[in-house]
């Protein structure tokens, strides 16, 4: 890891969140494997610290279920090594706002959380939230070049407030042309700067995803494509098309009532062997490439910013032979800190190649074990 600074996390305490009353867990910068039966809260730690990266869950959970049964609130509190933030602080209250403070300043919103603790999260439960469809794969990308790039996070914002703006507008019996000229010209605007983003990272993204799925695990050929509502590159000259273009969907927009079209709209599509994975893949094979995807986004992540992130791996083995799931963790060796999961502990022997720091999770309790 020449040149690259690895930012980690050194504790997390968690109050009142999930299976978890009042607990704590300390981190080594490298590799950290959480055992436990199942059903004790491995994945909710997991949850937790991707909670404090991006301030959204990846199980697409609500506030009320993250918080604990019969709570009115839940905290989370990470301490951060060798980076300029030494401490994030999220709090959940059911029917509110998520508050937060970074170092002891309170956050204005949760956008200011991303890109602080960098995170790479992989679970299969994010699989069936996201990663199995287009749009899915969109909300992905974006939380992926968000974490490296805040002036993208600002354009999303923006894009989301004109769609709702829009969207009210389609809805209103008043048909009022004039305000959706303006609201469609500035969807238009805003969409092709997000897509000049999206386009200018995907062509690399593409090709590691691919070399990946490819190299480590060796079966089928991999794809990815991206499919745009509006026309052009995202190059500002394509304006009056895509202007046209939203004019001309305006009576489909107005019957479905809301932006049929823009960057909010975008879908990426995975084919393996020219079939869409969605529909013509193995619940393994869909496992096995979304590994190379989140593979590949760490390698993003890393180059973009010199930093490598805090790898989030949730029970890997439970659809990956045993080759498989060690080649996964050999390429994750040298990338920082590695914070696994697992259930059986015969898989141990698959990932301890190295030294590990070892941490096991029953009846809400989070503690080190010794001599394993």
């Amino acid at each position: 890891m020449h040149g690259i600074q690895a930012v980690y996390l050194t504790s997390v305490q968690l109050r009142d969140f999930r299976s978890y009353r009042s607990a704590s867990a300390v981190f080594a910068p490298a590799l950290n494997i959480v055992s436990g039966e199942n059903g004790q809260g491995k994945t909710n730690l997991l949850e937790a610290i991707r909670l404090i990266s991006v301030g959204r869950s990846f199980r697409g959970a609500t506030d009320g279920e993250m918080v604990s049964w019969g709570q009115p609130s839940g905290t989370i509190t990470g301490t951060i090594g060798d980076g300029p933030v030494r401490q994030i602080v999220l709090t959940i209250t059911p029917g509110e706002r998520k508050r937060g403070t970074i170092d002891g300043a309170a956050l204005n919103g949760l956008a200011e959380l991303v890109g602080v603790l960098r995170t790479v999260a992989v679970s299969s439960d994010e699989i069936e939230q996201q990663f199995r469809s287009q749009t899915g794969r969109r909300r992905m990308i974006d939380v992926m070049i968000s974490q490296v790039d805040r002036r993208y996070l600002t354009e999303l914002r923006r894009c989301k407030t004109i769609v709702a703006q829009l969207n009210a507008v389609y809805r209103d019996p008043a048909n009022d042309d004039a305000l959706c000229d303006v609201l469609e010209h500035q969807l238009a605007e805003v969409s092709l700067r997000i897509n000049r983003r999206r386009e200018a990272f995907f062509r690399d993204f593409c090709g590691a995803v691919e070399g990946h799925f490819s190299r480590l695990f060796g079966i089928g050929n991999l794809v990815l494509e991206s499919r745009t509502t509006l026309p052009g590159d995202g190059d500002m000259s394509d304006l009056d098309r895509a202007v046209d273009v939203l004019r001309e969907s305006r009576p489909s927009a107005r019957r479905a009532g809301f932006a049929v079209r823009g960057a909010h709209r975008d879908r990426y599509r995975v084919l393996l062997d020219g079939k869409d994975i969605e529909s013509h893949a193995s619940k393994g094979q869909v496992k096995i490439a979304y590994l190379a995807w989140k593979l590949a986004e760490g390698d993003f992540i890393q180059r973009e910013t010199t930093r490598s992130p805090v790898w989030l791996i949730d029970d890997p083995f439970s659809e990956l032979d045993a080759k498989r799931a060690a080649a996964l963790l050999a390429s994750t060796e040298q990338r920082g800190q590695v914070i696994l999961t697992n259930a059986r502990t015969d898989d141990v022997a698959v990932v301890k190649n190295g030294p590990a720091h070892h941490l096991r999770v029953h009846d809400g309790i989070v503690e080190g074990v010794h001599g394993v």
